[in-house]
């Protein structure tokens, strides 16, 4: 039984006025970045917060009050829980219209084509089968496997490495694009050396990488330009200086003119 269009009409109006559709990022020393989507919404009252676990699943808590922020219900949803909200909600979505779009899209690169090279190769050389090609042995020799059998078996059959070849035949006859095996080797040797001889895993694509970061930054860029569009300044920098004050370790007060000195 499908969702009631009232209630989505409903849930959506409650997240354009107090929800956040996001793509979160995590720097990691000498990794990718790692993203992930969530939505959020805080109320005063719990009904809609809890409306929207139960019709998407997610968690409730209670944020306690902090100076002068009253408690909060806080309703959270991450990656397929958010996705499905998102594409639920989106016909009724207004304010935060773009921001679902963006977050569907993250979503779906998500899927695990986009995490191979070769998904990547194949778009920008669509006629690879006619370049120079390698044997199956001299692919797992360049990647450095010590079981090539096995490992070249399981990269073709799982889309890792393209092959003009099926898994049965002469493992001796060239069927490898050569330039993408180069790709996948010196990518893992750039990220090898990055962690003092540490091997990986094959990395993410950079195509991949980017694609992602594309997509936080619109979604961030998006949300601060709301937030500055539908709130005075006065109050934003109110509400700053509270935050950073809480944040503050010493007895030294933030003030408003030294706030924006801070933001330029």
């Amino acid at each position: 039984m499908g969702i009631d269009q009232l209630v989505l009409s409903y849930l959506a109006g409650a997240m354009d006025s107090d929800g956040c559709v996001r793509v979160s990022k995590s720097n990691r020393p000498n990794r990718h970045p790692a993203y992930y989507s969530l939505i959020v919404l805080g109320q005063v009252t719990p009904e809609i917060p809890e409306l929207l676990k139960e019709t998407f699943g997610g968690t409730v808590y209670i944020r306690k009050s902090m100076g002068p922020y009253r408690s909060m219900y806080m309703y959270h949803a991450w990656s397929h829980a958010a996705a499905a909200a998102c594409e639920s909600m989106l016909p009724y979505l207004r304010i935060k219209k773009k921001q679902a779009t963006l977050l569907l899209e993250f979503q779906g690169s998500l899927d695990l084509k986009y995490r191979h090279h070769s998904h990547w190769f194949e778009i920008e050389h669509p006629d690879w089968k006619y370049g120079d090609l390698i044997s199956v042995n001299a692919a797992a020799d360049m990647m450095g496997y010590t079981d090539p059998n096995n490992a070249v078996t399981y990269a073709l059959k799982h889309g890792i490495l393209l092959s003009t070849l099926s898994l049965d035949t002469d493992r001796n006859q060239p069927s490898i694009p050569q330039a993408l095996v180069l790709r996948i080797t010196a990518d893992i040797k750039r990220r090898t050396n990055a962690v003092r001889g540490k091997r990986f895993t094959i990395p993410l694509p950079k195509q991949l990488i980017l694609w992602r970061e594309r997509i936080y930054r619109e979604i961030r860029g998006l949300n601060l330009g709301h937030l500055r569009d539908e709130v005075p300044e006065d109050q934003l920098v109110e509400g700053k200086l509270a935050e950073l004050n809480r944040r503050n370790k010493t007895t030294r007060i933030i003030d408003a003119n030294e706030l924006l000195v801070v933001k330029g």
